[in-house]
């Protein structure tokens, strides 16, 4: 019962305010630096790993403040690209700077640069549900959580 009703309120756990105002400056900076239609592919592939990973996270109950860090760093993790670099230090420095100016809290900030490190191999996961970011190394949400 509580899982169904986690799920039918999953529209507005994804579109909490800071993942709508991430989103929105995640699209205009692809819009600016990308050739016009990567931008879309880019933004279209980001939302299908946040909604990917959000869906796990429901499934695996974490809390609302873990599922909102797996769906911005689904948005932020690659970031970099509009600078013609796949940096995980380019995409952290931008993240960063933008989470501040949004004033998310900086607990939370160095939750979801430990993420943008995971989701890039450059660290492994010390978090249960940051094991979700290694995504396509799972099947199903059984395998991720012992």
């Amino acid at each position: 019962m509580y899982f169904y009703f986690r799920f039918l309120i999953y529209d507005d756990l994804m579109n909490t305010p800071i993942v709508n105002t991430t989103f929105r400056f995640v699209k205009r900076l692809y819009q600016q630096y990308l050739p016009e239609g990567f931008d879309q592919f880019q933004l279209d592939q980001a939302m299908i790993q946040k909604n990917k990973w959000v869906s796990k996270g429901l499934q695996a109950q974490l809390s609302d403040e873990e599922i909102e860090v797996l769906a911005l760093t689904a948005l932020l993790a690659r970031i970099s690209m509009i600078d013609n670099r796949q940096s995980v230090s380019a995409s952290k420095l931008i993240a960063e700077r933008f989470l501040a100016e949004q004033n998310f809290p900086s607990k939370r900030i160095l939750s979801l640069l430990h993420a943008i490190d995971v989701v890039h191999k450059k660290a492994t996961p010390c978090q249960h549900w940051e094991r979700i970011l290694m995504g396509d190394l799972f099947e199903e949400i059984g395998d991720v959580w012992p």
